[in-house]
């Protein structure tokens, strides 16, 4: 309800962002949505990065090969952890011009990159938010249920999960 509402605020939809009410969590669920492993935007988000929904699209990609929301669960753990003012950079000068952030569970898991300039960064703890904004909007159903997959674009710059 706070991303329809935000993103209504914000006037996305002129971008082709439509305010959508989001998934409830599943009752098995490992990580409890009022867990403080989750960010949230009353309070735990700079104001830079809730002003970044004014810029934002995405593009959902998600496929019977993508990682699993499991993963990504346990992905957005390990960003929190960081220290709130540790930035992720991307780094990569070569043709793909992105740099892998983090991952979880090996070669076939969850993985988030950042994309763009070199020198381009994001709030490592903000990655947290994002992937959960993700799961909440490129969830798969049918073959692609359980998992997801797509791009964050942000300021000029792309998180790519996959």
């Amino acid at each position: 309800m706070i991303f329809s509402r935000l993103l209504s605020f914000f006037g996305l939809a002129i971008l082709g962002i439509h305010a959508v009410a989001l998934p409830t969590e599943p009752a098995s669920d490992p990580i409890p949505a009022t867990s403080s492993v989750y960010p949230t935007i009353n309070g735990d988000l700079p104001a830079e990065t809730v002003q970044d929904f004014a810029r934002l699209s995405l593009r959902c990609e998600t496929t019977a090969a993508s990682p699993s929301i499991s993963d990504y669960k346990n992905l957005i753990r390990q960003f929190a952890k960081r220290p709130s003012n540790a930035q992720c950079m991307q780094k990569t000068k070569l043709a793909s011009f992105c740099t892998e952030l983090d991952n979880y569970g090996g070669r076939h898991g969850a993985s988030v990159s950042i994309c763009g300039g070199v020198g381009q960064t994001v709030r490592c703890v903000d990655v947290a938010f994002w992937i959960q904004f993700m799961i909440a909007h490129c969830s798969g159903r049918g073959a692609g249920a359980g998992k997801m997959g797509g791009i964050l674009y942000l300021n000029g710059k792309r998180l790519a999960f996959h």
